[in-house]
């Protein structure tokens, strides 16, 4: 009898996955349709450490982070996409494999994880299938970022901590594991040691552990971490703070000041400087951002304005995840004496400190809550079985398949087909036009003011550029901004510009050039177009524009003017 349940609970536990895993993998290349700059800046430097065995700027196996854009990305995610290259090529699946597989392994070791929390069997189940049908992590999971890596390497810290019983190589395993959600993502530095001192005083506890196997974990923990954190790479941190955090929003800093001046005229100046100052003007701001990340906006209804590469507009949980983490919530805070309570309740309180200094609910950084979501939900569904029995379990998984099903047809379907240009579908387009014509211009000029999104990478990556020739080539123009930004203004005879306006065209008549630029960027008159880019709603995204025909078409409109 035991053997058939437990074979029951190996069915369930494979149907679960087997879901999650086909909501991952389902058209993977293809949904979202494209690749973000992000993306494709990872897959290029995957493919310079292939063929130079360097990044895209010369450095050698880069140990801590990889230059990027000048942002110093995390490396994880890199090295995860070395050995598959050769397998699946220079593929948006390739890309985007490691971010679905890493995803769908992670259900499992939610549940896993779940048991060990001593969550029921029915609980630990629905916490799988909670991030197995969760929007978010579905989204996260079907692009190439490395956060998904984070909440793997977190989740398999915390199994391997778990069923390690003594056992040396599984402890150091964890302790591992642990370090490398760090190099994955610099936010982790909030949420991972919370989790390393809960589940090493479980284990401690329980007498799974000794004394001296936890210090030697510790030990090697702070020697994976600790060089990252002081290595002047390791400024990903530094640098990427830098870059968006909120204290140097200048049109905040502005406003300030504009305040103080109209007190000033009639208070004062020790009352001006004592109700508006920048203590107070961030801080509250801070306190703003940080409350706003567990609003009903963006986890239930509306979501964040900056997740339309990777999800529709919608909330970033599913309803009846989002009812029953508010109930998980509740019971939580009632009983926080609970060790495992408290644990995660500090985890969910804790995780949006990183994004707060930088935005109010960025669906990439705030991600590190999951899956201490999906334990909430699962402990609030617990709770409700205590109460109701298990009969009140027959609705919530009917509503949560019928919404599950709901936002899929909305994925597969609408999503791409009315968002395609958010994760940039028609590069790869706009690069084979250009490479196939080149040759006849004499400079060609990309603009990105209504698009920055760093085009250049986009050619390196699409014509598979030669990562030697653009470490050495002295021709490629790059600079650096003063906030760190780099960008290449030039490669070949392309020139990457922020914007070409009417009056900067050239007056060398002996050269054949060609702009391309969004359809804003030209006048309203018209002006034939060598070739035009669209997205998936038929929108024209880019226009390619001779410099002949944009002066001819300017001069006949101005003489049909006076006439």
């Amino acid at each position: 009898m035991k053997n058939k349940q437990n074979w029951i609970f190996v069915i369930i536990i494979a149907t679960i996955l087997l879901i999650g895993g086909i909501l991952r993998f389902y058209k993977l290349g293809d949904i979202p349709p494209g690749l973000t700059d992000d993306e494709v800046n990872t897959g290029y430097d995957a493919y310079s450490l292939l063929k130079t065995g360097k990044d895209q700027w010369g450095q050698q196996y880069p140990i801590f982070s990889f230059k990027g854009f000048g942002d110093y990305r995390s490396p994880v995610y890199t090295y995860l996409l070395l050995p598959l290259l050769p397998v699946f090529g220079m593929t948006p699946f390739w890309l985007k494999f490691p971010a679905a597989a890493l995803g769908t392994i992670t259900i499992l070791l939610l549940y896993l994880i779940a048991r060990k929390l001593g969550f029921s069997r029915v609980s630990a189940f629905m916490a799988a299938f909670f991030l197995a049908v969760n929007p978010w992590h579905i989204g996260m999971s079907r692009v190439a970022m490395v956060v998904v890596s984070g909440v793997f390497f977190l989740c398999m810290g915390m199994v391997l901590a778990f069923y390690a019983k003594k056992r040396f190589i599984f402890i150091i395993s964890s302790f591992v594991s642990f370090a490398l959600t760090i190099y994955a993502y610099p936010a982790y530095l909030v949420v991972t040691p919370l989790c390393l001192m809960f589940v090493s005083f479980i284990q401690y506890q329980r007498f799974q552990v000794t004394r001296k196997q936890l210090v030697i974990g510790f030990c090697i923990f702070l020697c994976i971490t600790v060089p990252y954190l002081l290595s002047s790479q390791s400024s990903s941190i530094g640098v990427r703070m830098g870059q968006v955090n909120i204290f140097k929003d200048s049109g905040t800093i502005d406003l300030l000041n504009e305040k103080i001046g109209a007190c000033q005229k009639i208070y004062p100046t020790l009352i001006c400087k004592v109700t508006f100052n920048k203590y107070l003007t961030f801080g509250s701001k801070l306190a703003v951002n940080y409350v706003r990340h567990f609003s009903s906006e963006i986890l239930f209804s509306h979501g964040t304005i900056t997740q339309f590469s990777m999800l529709p507009p919608r909330g970033l949980l599913l309803s009846v995840e989002y009812f029953l983490f508010c109930i998980g919530i509740f019971y939580a805070i009632l009983s926080f004496r609970n060790i495992y309570s408290l644990f995660l309740l500090a985890i969910i309180l804790a995780a949006p400190i990183p994004d707060s200094v930088t935005g109010d609910g960025h669906y990439g950084r705030f991600f590190i809550i999951l899956p201490f979501i999906q334990f909430i939900a699962a402990y609030g569904l617990g709770k409700l079985l205590k109460y109701f029995g298990r009969l009140i379990l027959i609705p919530i998984v009917v509503l949560l398949l019928f919404e599950t099903f709901f936002f899929e047809v909305e994925y597969f379907s609408y999503y791409p087909n009315s968002f395609s240009r958010y994760s940039h579908y028609g590069y790869e387009e706009l690069v084979t036009n250009i490479y196939k014509i080149k040759d006849v211009y004499d400079e060609i000029y990309v603009s990105s003011r209504v698009n920055d999104a760093k085009q250049y990478i986009f050619y390196l990556f699409y014509t598979k550029f030669d990562p030697f020739l653009y470490q050495t080539d002295k021709s490629i123009e790059r600079i650096v901004e003063p906030n760190g930004w780099i960008r290449v203004k030039k490669i070949e005879n392309i020139y990457f510009v922020s914007s070409f306006p009417e009056t900067d065209l050239s007056v060398d008549r002996n050269k054949k050039i060609l702009y391309i630029g969004a359809p804003s960027e030209f006048p309203k008159i018209f002006i034939p177009s060598q070739f035009e880019i669209k997205d998936k709603k038929e929108d024209v995204i880019f226009r390619a524009v001779t410099l002949d025909d944009w002066e001819r078409c300017v001069k006949e409109s101005y003489i049909e003017e006076i006439k």
